[in-house]
């Protein structure tokens, strides 16, 4: 595969927020995106955030089924040299099943909170998503204290690895 074989997306920053702190209709922020996407190409997204907001997934997960339809699944999510991906960053990155992950970037993961308050419905929703998209309930259960902090828990590729949980395979790391 050569470099003109893809169109880059970059996601950086907050998943969710528009430039005035509010929340935006991701999807049609995203199907906008996906219109300007040459079909014979595929696409790689570049993500380097530290999370926003679980109403988003949806909106992440049509864009990555929809970019997968028109792409013919040729999608891939990248976490590359020293950029992290924390929170909701982590279930995009997860959404595609071709992922690539650098193994100087870290993986972070914390408790969900509104407003700084725990929310222990939703931080159980966020865990059934890391779980339907390959995370080992076993790992989820045996790192609980990690989802009762607002402390974000910092991973290498490699650590993931030997506690076998899921996120990434050694396959995936560059």
């Amino acid at each position: 595969m050569e470099d003109s074989d893809f169109q880059y997306l970059e996601l950086t920053g907050p998943i969710g927020l528009n430039r005035s702190g509010g929340l935006q209709d991701e999807s049609e922020i995203l199907n906008t995106i996906i219109d300007y996407l040459d079909v014979g190409r595929g696409l790689i997204i570049k993500l380097d955030s530290l999370g926003g907001y679980l109403s988003q997934y949806s909106a992440m997960k049509d864009f990555i089924d929809h970019a997968r339809q028109i792409k013919s699944e040729n999608v891939f999510t990248v976490i590359e040299k020293n950029k992290k991906c924390a929170s909701m960053c982590v279930v995009f990155f997860l959404l595609s099943p071709k992922r690539i992950i650098h193994s100087s970037a870290r993986i972070g993961l914390h408790a969900v909170s509104l407003n700084g308050m725990p929310i222990s419905i939703i931080t159980r929703k966020y865990l059934d998503w890391l779980n339907e998209l390959g995370v080992e309930n076993q790992w989820i259960e045996e790192n609980s204290s990690i989802f009762k902090s607002f402390e974000i828990h910092w991973y290498s590729p490699n650590m993931l690895i030997h506690e076998k949980s899921g996120i990434v395979t050694e396959d995936q790391i560059l």
